[in-house]
C-alpha cells in the first residue's frame, strides 16, 4: 500500500509499511474517522420543447472511506485527499471541506460532482458495497456466494425520459467473509455483474 508525500509542489508516491509509526497512525485515524461524502449529479428538467424535453434524474450520494493512496501528507500532516488521481483534484482533509466538478450546469441540466469531508466519529467499517449499474433483478444478479449478505437497496437507472431501463444502482451488505479481503471480495462481486462496485459506509438518500 502506498500514499502521497508533498515534497517541494511534486507529489511523491510512498511505501505505507516504510513509513513512521506516527505518520501510519495518522493515515489510518483519517481512514477510519473521516467520509468523503460524493454527490453525483446527472439529472435534466428541459420542458423547452413541449412533449420532447429531457426529464430524468440519475443522481445518488454515496459517502466514502477514503482510501489511504490518495491521501497526500506535508511536513508531517494530512494534506490532502487526492479526488481524481488523472486530473490531481485535492480536497483538503478537514471536516466540512468540499470540492465541486462540474462538466456542465445550467438551469436546466446538471452533471458534476460534489466531493465534502464528513468526519465520522463512529469509525463505520465500510460494510456497504455500491454498484452503480446493473442489469436484472437483484434476486438474479448472481452475486458470488459467501460474499454479499442482502441487497439493501435498488434504484431504477432511467432513461433520457424519466423512464426505468431495467438496470439498477444497488448497495449491498458484505457478509464477515468478505470482511477478511474486502478489496479482493470486492473485485469478486464487480466480475460477476460486469461493473465495478465502490465500498461506501452509508447509503442515505440525502447527507446530514
Amino acid at each position: 500500500m502506498k500514499y502521497y508525500e508533498l515534497v517541494n509542489g511534486e507529489y511523491l508516491s510512498r511505501e505505507f509499511d516504510q513509513a513512521p509509526p506516527e505518520l501510519q497512525g495518522l493515515l489510518k485515524d483519517a481512514k477510519y474517522s473521516l467520509v468523503i461524502e460524493y454527490h453525483r449529479i446527472d439529472r435534466a428538467d428541459d420542458n423547452s420543447d413541449a412533449g420532447m424535453g429531457y426529464d430524468y434524474s440519475n443522481s445518488y450520494y454515496l459517502y466514502l472511506e477514503p482510501d489511504i493512496e490518495r491521501m497526500i501528507v506535508s511536513d508531517g500532516r494530512l494534506y490532502a485527499y487526492m479526488c481524481d488521481p488523472q486530473r490531481r483534484q485535492l480536497l483538503p482533509m478537514i471536516p466540512g471541506e468540499r470540492l465541486e466538478d462540474w462538466h456542465y450546469c445550467s438551469p436546466r441540466y446538471k452533471d458534476g460532482v460534489i466531493w465534502r469531508v464528513l468526519a465520522d466519529p463512529e469509525r463505520r467499517t465500510g460494510r456497504i458495497g455500491f454498484i452503480p449499474v446493473i442489469s436484472g433483478e437483484p434476486s438474479s444478479f448472481g452475486f458470488p456466494e459467501g460474499l454479499v449478505g442482502e441487497v439493501l437497496r435498488k434504484l431504477p437507472w432511467e432513461d433520457q425520459r424519466g423512464y426505468p431501463t431495467g438496470r439498477y444502482q444497488v448497495w449491498v451488505s458484505l457478509t464477515d467473509k468478505a470482511m477478511e479481503d474486502r478489496e479482493s471480495a470486492l473485485r469478486l462481486i464487480a466480475e460477476s455483474a460486469g461493473v465495478k462496485p465502490i465500498p461506501a459506509v452509508k447509503y442515505l438518500d440525502e447527507p446530514k
